[in-house]
């Protein structure tokens, strides 16, 4: 029995031996793919210590470039703004006394038409009291000369019967 737990014991060292050697082999292909990427990456970084700090100048000064430019039309946007308002503030004020002077204007003229119309009534009634007068006096008289003539020729002593007829729609 000794000679099988010999032989056990030998496998199982040896069996440890070789996972010692390929656990030192795979270190070793680590630590060399390590150096490697270590290489890779110390070339990448030398690259971009040479490249970048002209990148970040460059972009640090194309934003504060843009930022006095970004500043610059604020500050004109703001005046512009003021322009604005101020136009608008002396169109409304200009509006508003437009709007003033054209009302004063209508009631000046709404008082002209009334007196102009008030003084073609008063004319028309002028007119009509001179003119309507005279006819109606000359009607009368006209009548008046009929029945004078009406009274001759017939030679009566009573008023005609149109007179008469007057008379009776009058009571």
């Amino acid at each position: 029995m000794n000679h099988d737990l010999l032989t056990i014991l030998t496998v199982f060292v040896v069996i440890t031996g070789l996972a010692a050697l390929a656990a030192a082999i795979l270190l070793a292909v680590m630590a060399r793919r390590f150096f490697q990427l270590s290489q890779r990456a110390d070339g990448i970084l030398s690259v971009l210590e040479t490249r970048l700090p002209p990148l970040l100048t460059d972009a640090q000064a194309a934003i504060s470039e843009t930022r006095a430019r970004v500043q610059q039309i604020g500050e004109h946007i703001a005046v512009f703004s003021q322009l604005v308002r101020r136009q608008a503030e002396r169109a409304d004020d200009l509006l508003a006394d437009i709007s003033d002077r054209v009302k004063l204007q209508v009631i000046r003229l709404d008082d002209m038409v009334g007196d102009v119309v008030s003084r073609v009534e008063q004319t028309i009634d002028s007119l009509q009291s001179l003119l309507l007068r005279p006819i109606k006096d000359f009607g009368a008289l006209v009548h008046g000369f009929r029945t004078g003539l009406d009274f001759f020729v017939r030679r009566r002593s009573s008023p005609p019967a149109q007179t008469r007829q007057d008379e009776e729609m009058f009571i």
